[in-house]
Formats: C-alpha cells, sequence, structure tokens
C-alpha cells in the first residue's frame, strides 16, 4: 500500500473519532456543561490527539503532492509532528501532575503512565527519523500512537460515564 493511501485512510479514521467526540459531548448531562474536570481533559486530550493526526497526515499529503523527495518529505513530516505532539504531551503531563494533587480519587496513574511512554517512545522516534532515518514507518508509527491515544480517551469516556453528572457518577 502506498503512503498516501495509508495518510488518507488516517484522515478518514482521524475525522470519524473527531465526529464520535461530538457524540459523546451531546449525551447524557454532558451537553449541559456538566462535564468534572477529568472529563475535560479526556476530551481535550481525545481531541488534540485526533486533530494532530489529521492535520500532520494532511500537511505530509500536501507535501507527497509537491513531489519533493520522499525522505525529505518524511523528515519534515516528523519535524512537524514532533514540534506539535511536544507540547501536548508536556500538557498531559502537567494535567496529570495537577490532578493527582486534588483530594479524592485520583485519576489511573497506570494508564497516563502508559500514555506517556508512548508518546515519549514515538517523540524519540519523531526525533530520529528527522536526524537519520528518514523513513515513513517511523511517521506512521507517531501518528498511530497518537489516534490510539484519541481512541482511548473516547474509550474511557464512554466506558467511565456517559450520563453521568453529579452524584450519579460511575466508577470504574
Amino acid at each position: 500500500m502506498e503512503p498516501s493511501d495509508v495518510l488518507f485512510n488516517l484522515v478518514e479514521a482521524s475525522i470519524a473519532l473527531a465526529g464520535f467526540a461530538g457524540i459523546v459531548t451531546v449525551l447524557g448531562r454532558r451537553s449541559a456543561g456538566d462535564w468534572s474536570p477529568i472529563d475535560r481533559a479526556r476530551l481535550a486530550n481525545l481531541l488534540a490527539s485526533t486533530l494532530t493526526a489529521f492535520g500532520s497526515a494532511l500537511v505530509t499529503l500536501v507535501l507527497l503532492s509537491a513531489h519533493l523527495e520522499p525522505r525529505l518529505v518524511w523528515q519534515a513530516s516528523s519535524g512537524l509532528l514532533l514540534a506539535v505532539s511536544g507540547p501536548a504531551t508536556f500538557a498531559i503531563a502537567r494535567r496529570a501532575a495537577l490532578f493527582s494533587r486534588e483530594p479524592g480519587p485520583s485519576p489511573n496513574v497506570l494508564y497516563t503512565s502508559v500514555v506517556l511512554l508512548a508518546q515519549g517512545a514515538a517523540l524519540a522516534l519523531q526525533a530520529a527519523n528527522v536526524v537519520h532515518l528518514q523513513a515513513f514507518w517511523p511517521y506512521f508509527a507517531g501518528l498511530v500512537v497518537d489516534l490510539g491515544i484519541g481512541a482511548s480517551q473516547f474509550v474511557r469516556l464512554l466506558w467511565l460515564g456517559i450520563g453521568s453528572g453529579p452524584g450519579n457518577r460511575r466508577h470504574g
């Protein structure tokens, strides 16, 4: 399969996931603004991860249509993904640290750790692609990690409390 076909499929998956995020926001009391801080953070992570994969894949498709040397396209695309995902990863880590200081049950530490490790590995792979590898697969792996984080946040939003409001919170 050609990289452009793979990227186009990833764009479609990103759009679908972002659309499903819209469905999550209108279910239950959440549409009335009854979102807990952790749910707002999950939705923000879902949208950031999904839109990062979407935007990066679109930019890469533009670069491919310019008929640039493929190694340059993968190098530039990984650089862009690194520049966008790096600050987003820092924001996720910062939010997780803030939530861990709040009284009451803290968010799933294992999940946050796995996300940060996966994203850290993906960012290291992007840096290696910019400096040395200049190949499609490391860039694609970074996009898959972003989309996977978005999908996992979507599942967590569904699993941990669609329709839950104050006093009606499901834990799990």
